[in-house]
């Protein structure tokens, strides 16, 4: 189980599962790494260290979704939950930019009772001039 320590999120490599490596992330699209929760229902955390956001061009906007799905391919049906949105003020919601920082966004993988066992990181990258977002990404139980 992931710790915080502040403004760190401690992980533990043996219950927490890596979703996003620390690349640069300039297009929309889903990670490679799957979670399995094997059919259980969960509430856990989407835990995100974002070391660079680029907002320089004034509309830069990165959505971050958990999505969940009921095959491992991602397939058949898929349930977007977990969200945050980051970049810049002008294209945000609350007005003010939300660039670096250590971001845990709540979860579960049920919708009206059906557990969705797999689990992944979704990025949308919106119309930019010049998007780039640099995070680690890991889920991990709810503390």
């Amino acid at each position: 189980m992931a710790l915080r320590d502040g403004e760190k999120i401690i992980v533990d490599a043996a219950t927490d599962a890596l979703v996003h490596d620390g690349t640069a992330i300039v297009a929309s699209g889903a990670s490679s790494d799957v979670f399995d929760c094997g059919g259980a229902a969960i509430r856990a955390e989407l835990y995100l260290d974002v070391t660079a956001v680029d907002v320089t061009s004034g509309d830069e906007l990165y959505q971050i979704f958990v999505e969940c799905g009921d095959a491992v391919g991602f397939g058949g049906d898929i349930i977007r939950t977990g969200y945050i949105e980051l970049g810049d003020s002008t294209v945000v919601i609350g007005g003010v930019d939300k660039t670096t920082g250590v971001y845990a966004v709540p979860f579960t993988n049920t919708l009206n009772g059906v557990a969705y066992p797999f689990v992944r990181l979704y990025v949308e990258v919106g119309v930019s001039t010049t998007p780039s977002i640099t995070m680690t990404a890991t889920m991990g139980k709810q503390i």
